[in-house]
């Protein structure tokens, strides 16, 4: 079962210290900003890497409402198959 909690993520890698925040019990969603993206392969490897560490996987999301996530949420539509889904 996933946690209430949604976090973030500081890069485009998981640190050790996000790994193991990632894991925490609490922890049920990830929202991802511009920060995290350097390009669709790269999107696609901290996708697969955030849904590896917990099963159920971990839900993953980006802000939509026209702020710093906004750019990701484009590209993000313009291309979806980058996201992992398993």
């Amino acid at each position: 079962m996933l946690g209430p909690m949604v976090i973030d993520v500081a890069g485009i890698e998981l640190t050790a210290e996000e790994r193991k925040r990632l894991q925490h019990p609490l922890v049920g969603q990830v929202v991802l900003f511009t920060r995290n993206f350097e390009s669709p392969e790269q999107l696609s490897e901290l996708s697969r890497e955030i849904r590896a560490l917990r099963e159920p996987p971990l839900l993953i999301c980006v802000d939509h409402e026209g702020g710093r996530g906004a750019a990701v949420s484009r590209r993000i539509l313009a291309d979806p198959e980058h996201v992992a889904t398993r």
